[in-house]
């Protein structure tokens, strides 16, 4: 497996998405309450605790020679948006709730700051020809997809997901998807907020 995506026009492609990286602390604590969830929820597919993050705007295959332009756009972006703190709180799902497709752990915190980052990261890249998501914006952190218990999903799961320490969101960055890798992001660039 190449993990080069080709398109169209036969010029590889990179599958890209701007997100909040977790800090590394913050996602072993988050990887430690996961290990627990795990022995009580079959999910096929568990995140690898260097892959947490909150996605900010998918944007689909790009050709790399896009990137550049996309930096210069996402680097204007990030001066007009502030630093912010967060913290992990919750759980939810997403699907049907007796065989949900994701678990996620959600957010507290100024996350008005945080979708008023990811209105301005969309906003930012609309002139490239990146549209904005039509959906409301959902932040949260993927821990795991595909449900595949014998039994439906316990509606009892409760509250796996321990409310995790604040952490100031000073940056955000763009990732690179590598199928079939772990971790399966890589960050390309980073930007600073003011």
């Amino acid at each position: 497996m190449t993990n080069v995506l080709v398109s169209k026009d036969k010029v590889p492609a990179w599958r890209v998405f701007t997100a909040v990286q977790l800090p590394e602390a913050l996602g072993r604590k988050l990887a430690q309450a996961c290990e627990t969830a795990k022995s009580k929820l079959e999910f096929k597919k568990w995140v690898d605790e260097r892959d947490y993050h909150i996605t900010l705007q998918f944007l689909g295959d790009v050709k790399p020679e896009q990137i550049g332009k996309m930096t210069e756009v996402l680097y204007q972006a990030a001066l007009r948006c502030r630093s912010f703190t967060l913290k992990v709180s919750g759980q939810g799902v997403f699907g049907r709730s007796e065989a949900p497709s994701v678990l996620w752990a959600g957010l507290d915190g100024d996350t008005e700051s945080l979708s008023a980052l990811q209105s301005e990261v969309s906003h930012t890249l609309q002139p490239l020809g990146f549209e904005p998501e039509r959906r409301p914006y959902h932040p949260h952190i993927t821990l795991a997809r595909k449900y595949q218990g014998e039994c439906p999903f316990p509606s009892d799961a409760g509250e796996m997901i321990p409310s995790l320490g604040e952490w100031n969101v000073d940056s955000f960055v763009l990732y690179r998807t590598r199928l079939g890798r772990a971790p399966m992001y890589e960050v390309l660039d980073r930007w600073k907020l003011r």
